[in-house]
């Protein structure tokens, strides 16, 4: 999720409580020096909470959770006496925001948990009776400057500021419409607090507080394709912050440089060139003036679903390697700007490498990047990157498959294979023909509601198993969370 401005408009619509401002701190429970914040994908509030607090093994373990591969949310509370919400972490943008109490009664918020300023006694309204708007590629949402106690895993971060969101467009909306999402927690790299981009987040008042030795976070994703498809609740990731877990990757980490820009906001670094299959491609061109870089980049962003890569050079040379290895043509885009695939097809599809300017090359294989919408209908996890171009966003897709550290002393980012970690994508099984002929009655393997043509028993005249292909579908539940996340929580873009 990429942010793209900020914008102060208006005056403030509700009563300030206070206008003083008081600099944040923090407080650790325990004596650990490392905290681990699992990451987990999302059912109902209830039931999300119950199942990450019951995954955390130690007093700072915290869990992060998964929603169908399309998002990464963690738990935190607000206020005193604490409100809980679920959040999406976000590495493409800085500010922290859950909606209002009041925007919900008005129905101009959607979501499952709404902050009730009233109720806490540690609030404060430091917006000097501006309203202040976030837009991002898809969607903008309004509120005020706030500060608050948030407590997240075994850190109690006193007086963080927030955005206390008071209306969201239709976009967003619909995005957050049916989704017990109830805002965004920020973790960008914001290194220029002169910018109009710059925006206080939790992740930056821990490091500055000394809350750990080490001023770096770690991310690791876990994907959906060994569990069914169903989304992970406490094992759908884990955030470090000031260390890593060598147990969730191997080999070497290899650190990149960020490449700085007058904001100095993202997680961005150096990208030169792709490999598709054996077949070396062009290196990316050097983008214009306008967009205040000298080279390609590839931002890093937890946030976002897919990988965002520059529009000519993804379809003059990455479709047309990717599907000239299955010998077919690239065929037109969907409405949604998606390039499909017949699942069958997937295994023959070649990996796609980058190369950050080392000559490491980072591949993701069919089954990092492709995507099941329905029964044989797959597409691959690329899309065009728009007016943003040569600022190409590195999304789940990428951050599922690589281990990724976030370090604000180079600043630099670390990377290296996850470890530990599930497919997004299994290739669907066919059914094992009996003496029978039956038609397969059996669910699909997927977390979907719908029913596929399933490897169930078959009811025809002979005894042998039906001869459905088994794809099971994640299809109705993906394609929804697709439909509706690709709006908001799952690509947020430039």
């Amino acid at each position: 999720m990429v942010f793209i401005e900020t914008v102060l408009i208006g005056l403030l619509s509700v009563s300030a409580l206070a206008a003083n401002e008081t600099a944040p701190s923090v407080d650790v429970s325990g004596s650990g020096v490392i905290i681990r914040l699992p990451l987990f994908q999302k059912p109902s509030n209830s039931s999300v909470i119950e199942a990450v607090n019951a995954a955390a093994s130690s007093a700072i373990a915290v869990p992060l959770a998964d929603l169908l591969d399309t998002a990464y949310y963690t738990i935190i509370t607000i206020g005193t006496p604490p409100q809980t919400f679920i959040v999406q972490v976000d590495t493409g943008s800085s500010l922290m925001w859950v909606g209002a109490k009041s925007c919900a009664a008005k129905g101009n918020c959607q979501g499952d948990s709404f902050f009730d300023y009233t109720s806490s006694r540690t609030f404060v309204d430091v917006s000097q009776g501006k309203t202040k708007t976030i837009t991002y590629g898809k969607g903008e949402v309004t509120g005020y400057v706030v500060q608050d106690s948030v407590e997240w895993g075994d850190l109690l971060i006193k007086n963080q500021q927030f955005m206390l969101v008071t209306s969201e467009d239709r976009e967003i909306q619909e995005g957050m419409n049916g989704k017990p999402v109830d805002g965004l927690l920020g973790m960008a790299y914001a290194g220029n607090k002169k910018s109009g981009m710059y925006s206080p987040s939790v992740i930056e008042t821990i490091m500055e507080g000394g809350a750990v030795p080490n001023p770096v976070f770690s991310l690791w994703l876990n994907g959906t394709g060994d569990n069914g498809y169903r989304s992970l609740y406490p094992n759908g990731g884990e955030l470090v912050i000031g260390g890593v877990d060598p147990t969730h990757f191997s080999g070497t980490l290899n650190f990149y440089p960020l490449v700085l820009d007058k904001d100095s906001y993202f997680w961005q670094i150096k990208l030169v060139s792709v490999q598709v299959g054996s077949k070396a491609l062009p290196r990316f061109p050097t983008p214009p003036p306008s967009l205040g870089i000298s080279t390609a980049i590839a931002i890093m962003d937890s946030g976002t679903s897919l990988l965002y890569i520059e529009d000519t050079y993804l379809q003059t040379y990455i479709l047309p390697a990717v599907y000239g290895a299955i010998g077919k043509s690239v065929p037109l885009a969907t409405s949604s700007g998606f390039w499909t695939v017949a699942c069958s097809d997937a295994p023959s599809l070649p990996d796609v490498a980058f190369n950050f300017g080392d000559g490491v090359l980072y591949p993701l294989s069919y089954s990092d990047y492709v995507l099941q919408l329905g029964d044989n209908l797959c597409a691959l996890g690329f899309q065009g990157n728009g007016k943003d171009g040569l600022k190409m966003l590195f999304g789940d897709v990428f951050l599922r498959r690589y281990y990724s550290v976030y370090d604000y002393a180079g600043p630099s980012v670390g990377l290296a294979p996850a470890a530990r970690t599930s497919k997004a994508f299994v290739p669907p099984k066919s059914g094992n023909g009996g003496t029978g002929t039956g038609t397969g009655t059996g669910t699909g393997t997927g977390a979907g509601a719908g029913t596929g043509t399933g490897t169930g028993t078959g009811t025809g005249t002979g005894t042998g198993t039906g001869t459905g292909t088994g794809t099971g579908t994640k299809s109705i539940a993906f394609s929804l969370a697709m439909s509706a996340f690709v709006g908001l929580l799952g690509v947020l873009v430039l």
